[in-house]
């Protein structure tokens, strides 16, 4: 490991505290152990009934500006290794819910979402990510919980980076691998995910993330020559085309559950609160590539009371113990100057493909 690199094997040793201040600072960003708030609401064991108690863990903030503002990538080991939030001074575009056994935050996923690819259609891997194994109406095989499964987690203090590594997930013979670290001169956050193969035979994987936030938001992303389709046609909600994007202004009272599969003309996908502006960098899957089996570039999920705003990578073999590595880059900014978060805002769609025109 590189000179100044804390290694941590499990949960326990978080829990007890035996890392150290960072001892070097890299200039631009400075990493910070921390406990992240997780939780605030728990469900009392004797009575049933919900009560409130703040929850954090042992974690981890790579806190750097931006001109006069001041940024936050927290992450977490538990919950899949989870970006618990990202923040401009102190206000988070990412969600953030009250219970343990909710799913939130930023994740990373292997794709396709298949039992041939997961060995099960639903939930994902606990190895990769235990949360969605913990829901209530799921059958209980284990006692997953928040903890199971950490992320072994690497501290880079010299260059500013964490690593973030899960264990093997048996049902699918995958490992996934999560670097962050800061683009200093860019003001960005660089995430790069890696799926190793941990079969003895090739696999095909493509990668997904899924970045959760709250409801009400303006997403928007760069129309493809295809229109969208939906996993259920049922509960299609309503986007628009307009200035060279395609627009989805969440709205409580469309049908939950619809979820938009897309292609996409650039390489960029962006969320706005009207407050802060999201915008994630990453290479566009080319005319010789394609994306998984059922999946696409782009994926908008409305969930009713929050919205997953998802991008994929092109659909690769990855040879026995090899890996797939991808890369994506952040930026959360505040709305620029004379943009408003309404659809086919022209401000908001050249800020955000100038963004990540160097991608």
């Amino acid at each position: 490991l590189e000179e100044g690199c804390t290694r941590l094997g499990d949960h326990t040793a978080l829990m007890q505290g035996w890392i150290g201040p960072a001892n070097r600072k890299t200039p631009g960003c400075r990493l910070e152990e921390a406990n992240i708030l997780t939780d605030w609401m728990v469900v009392n064991e004797t009575t049933k009934a919900p009560e409130k108690k703040d929850t954090y863990h042992p974690g981890f903030k790579l806190n750097f500006t931006v001109g006069s503002d001041e940024l936050s990538l927290e992450l977490i080991n538990v919950k899949g290794g989870l970006v618990q939030a990202f923040k401009l001074n102190g206000h988070s575009i990412v969600l953030n819910r009250p219970f343990p056994d909710q799913m939130d935050g930023s994740q990373f996923w292997p794709s396709p979402q298949s039992r041939a690819s997961w060995g099960t259609a639903w939930p994902p891997p606990a190895q990769i990510d235990p949360v969605p194994s913990m829901a209530s109406w799921l059958p209980r095989q284990d006692q997953t919980t928040v903890e199971s499964y950490p992320y072994t987690a690497e501290i880079y203090r010299q260059t500013c980076m964490v690593k973030l590594t899960s264990l093997p997930a048996t049902s699918c013979d995958v490992q996934v691998k999560k670097s962050f670290s800061i683009l200093a001169d860019r003001g960005a956050v660089v995430l790069d995910y890696e799926l190793v193969n941990t079969n003895t035979t090739a696999r095909w994987w493509a990668p997904w993330e899924i970045t959760r936030v709250p409801p009400n938001g303006l997403t928007f992303y760069a129309t493809a020559d295809t229109p969208p389709r939906w996993a259920d046609p049922s509960k299609k909600f309503m986007v628009k085309d307009g200035v060279g994007a395609t627009w989805f202004q969440h709205n409580a009272s469309a049908p939950a559950g619809g979820k938009l599969l897309a292609n996409s003309s650039a390489g960029f996908l962006a969320h706005t609160d009207g407050k802060v502006l999201l915008v994630k960098c990453f290479e566009k899957i080319s005319a010789k590539a394609s994306a998984a089996p059922g999946e696409a570039q782009i994926e908008l999920y409305n969930e009713g009371n929050y919205v997953e705003v998802e991008q994929q990578g092109a659909y690769q073999q990855i040879r026995a113990g090899s890996s797939l590595r991808w890369r994506v880059l952040w930026f959360l900014r505040r709305l620029p100057s004379g943009a408003k978060a309404t659809v086919a805002d022209a401000q908001l769609v050249g800020f955000a493909r100038n963004l990540c025109s160097d991608q």
